[in-house]
């Protein structure tokens, strides 16, 4: 069964963090997972440890022992203390939200969520403050979409997808955009048996891994930008979770929509050295 069992829960005091508290104790119930509370401070006076130890009793309540949830101090750049920490530190999950008291006006990333993405060896749960009250996001979510880019990251990708929906006991759809020829919409015969054959491709290989991990998985392959099919199928299905590889328009098309689980491919694994899927490292502890 899917689980993680250590879990870095970056904590900067701001609603978005706050409202992350019920997906937190969740993930704590469901995968007995060990949650470790990180502030980031720039200066010591900063330091507000008795707001860390108040977030600790909001997240334990009265059903989860304080030993399972730790509280941890770092001093520097929030991204990169986050994902300096969660490196070293076998840390299986960084969840947090897009964007916080750490975002900058305007931007549907803030920049420490920012350098957790494009940093941290492992995978990450970003929060999407428009869906947060929705009673069947994240780990609630009935429904989870996985975005897959016809790459050797797919297996991968649908397998982690795959263990998560069985977790959550959620409907799984996988997703595939074929890009438009040359960018623009077919004006002629060729480009339309072009994007024929490759809608017919693309089907073909998400069929195949729908049947390898998940039967009962739906389909959905459009032509189009990749931001713009994945945007029309989440609203179109509402599922509470997308799951995806390190692709930053993935990401953002699911702004307003649904959590992302960000996984980190075996590539980019084997690149950094270091071991990135959350079904692994349960592995690997188990």
């Amino acid at each position: 069964m899917f689980r993680i069992q250590r879990v870095l829960f970056p904590v900067d005091f701001s609603s978005g963090c706050r409202a992350l508290v019920p997906t937190v104790r969740r993930m704590i119930e469901s995968w007995k997972s060990e949650v470790i509370l990180l502030h980031v401070v720039e200066r010591r006076q900063d330091l507000q440890l008795e707001r860390l130890f108040a977030r600790r009793r909001a997240i334990a309540g009265d059903n989860i022992p304080a030993e399972r949830i730790g509280c941890r101090v770092e001093h520097g750049a929030a991204g990169e203390c986050i994902a300096h920490y969660a490196r070293s530190n076998d840390i299986h999950l960084v969840v947090m939200p897009a964007g916080g008291s750490m975002s900058l006006y305007g931007r549907a990333l803030g920049t420490a969520a920012d350098q957790v993405l494009a940093k941290a060896a492992c995978p990450v749960w970003l929060d999407w403050g428009s869906v947060r009250s929705r009673a069947t996001a994240g780990m609630y979510a009935r429904r989870v979409a996985c975005v897959l880019n016809l790459d050797d990251s797919d297996e991968f990708v649908a397998g982690e997808a795959a263990a998560v929906s069985q977790t959550l006991d959620a409907q799984l759809t996988l997703i595939h955009a074929v890009p438009p020829a040359r960018g623009r919409v077919p004006v002629c015969l060729a480009d339309v048996r072009t994007s024929t054959r490759e809608l017919a491709y693309a089907r073909w290989r998400l069929e195949r891994l729908r049947s390898r991990f998940s039967p009962e998985a739906k389909v959905e392959v459009s032509c189009g930008p990749n931001h713009a099919v994945v945007s029309r199928v989440l609203q179109s299905q509402q599922p509470g979770l997308l799951v995806t590889g390190n692709c930053r328009e993935t990401i953002l098309a699911a702004e307003a929509e649904c959590p992302v689980l960000r996984l980190v491919t075996p590539t980019a694994a084997a690149g950094a050295g270091l071991a990135l899927s959350a079904s692994d490292a349960l592995r690997k502890s188990a």
